[in-house]
């Protein structure tokens, strides 16, 4: 073996060695950077599942928003006819 391959298998073992320490540092520091939640909220989770919601609750948010939707329907056709008024007086 020649002095330059030498040079190159010793620059090629420095940069494998270098490489891997960066993986591990970089894999310890996603580690760390990863909160109790999302380490634990999966298995907390499958543990103990979240309540189902009230029947009563979904009901009343759904009837909240029909009556939002109701208003807004309201006005609309308020607007309409006003414009309605306003186009036949103008004739």
């Amino acid at each position: 073996m020649t002095v330059e391959g030498g040079l190159a298998l010793m620059i090629i073992g420095a940069l494998s060695l270098l490489w891997s320490v960066t993986e591990r540092v970089s894999a310890h520091r996603r580690w760390l950077a990863s909160t109790v939640e999302t380490v634990l909220n999966p298995a907390l989770r499958e543990a103990f599942p979240p309540p189902q919601p009230a029947r009563d609750l979904e009901r009343l948010v759904i009837e909240a928003g029909s009556v939002v939707e109701s208003r807004d329907l309201i006005r609309q056709r308020r607007r309409w006819s006003r414009r309605q008024r306003k186009t036949a007086r103008g004739r």
